[in-house]
């Protein structure tokens, strides 16, 4: 399953921080993606991995 996860915990990220798909079989988090669209200094800082179940 892929999965997110907002580390920064600014105003400006709105919604659920910690989120999760089906599975699947290669889990590693990605490099970190600043999400920053109103020029306020900040922004959201956001991370995906992708989660897998021994065996399958």
């Amino acid at each position: 399953r892929i999965c997110f996860q907002e580390t920064e915990g600014s105003s400006q990220c709105q919604g659920h921080r910690h989120s999760c798909s089906g599975w699947s079989i290669h889990p590693e988090w990605t490099l970190p993606f600043r999400d920053d669209t109103d020029n306020r200094p900040g922004g959201c800082f956001y991370q995906w991995k992708l989660e897998c179940l021994k065996g399958i």
